[in-house]
């Protein structure tokens, strides 16, 4: 097992533990809940929102510096090595990130928030929503650094699709800063 597989599997563990602890977990008045469960929320927290920010830094750095800049300097077989290698090395990130965001919003969403917005259709609509789109890009994000034909032929035009991906990235951040002071 690779160490980016390790890292997964960890991460989803201790986020299916802290669901499995916080399922009926409420406590009689005057009894502090116990400070393990404090570090999983914190960590909820942190971990989709550090990784969304690799993420959606990530494709803005390959859309607005990186792509441009390899066809400012370099023939066309030269880029190729050098995306061969980008893509290489940014798949981890985009794998472990991706299913950090998606463990980490199931936690969030079924054991946090559901519960502090029961009876809210209108922030239901718009995590659903947010969801959506987060799936879209994870998996446009996972298409990119994949060994398909249909990945090459994305990487192909990746000015657009790491565009698309920039922009439904800064508009799943906007839908989560909505529903953050609703």
């Amino acid at each position: 097992m690779n160490q980016s597989s390790r890292i997964l599997l960890l991460s989803s563990i201790t986020l299916f533990a802290g669901v499995l602890s916080s399922q009926g977990a409420e406590l009689p008045d005057g009894i502090a809940p116990d400070s393990s469960l404090d570090v999983v929320a914190l960590l909820s927290r942190w971990a989709p929102v550090l990784a969304a920010v690799i993420l959606v830094g990530g494709a803005f750095f390959q859309r607005f510096i990186i792509l441009p800049s390899l066809q400012a300097a370099l023939a066309e077989d030269k880029r190729g090595a050098v995306m061969t290698e980008v893509v290489r090395r940014w798949k981890k990130a985009v794998h472990i990130g991706g299913g950090i965001i998606l463990l980490s919003g199931f936690y969030n969403y079924l054991g946090v928030t559901r519960h502090a917005h029961e009876g809210d259709g209108p922030y239901h609509m718009m995590m659903g929503m947010k969801m959506l789109l987060a799936f879209l890009v994870i998996l446009l994000a996972s298409f990119m650094v994949g060994r398909t034909s249909v990945a090459q032929k994305m990487r192909g035009n990746a000015l657009k699709w790491t565009t698309v991906i920039f922009f439904l990235g800064l508009i799943i951040t906007m839908i989560a800063g909505f529903l953050k002071v609703r």
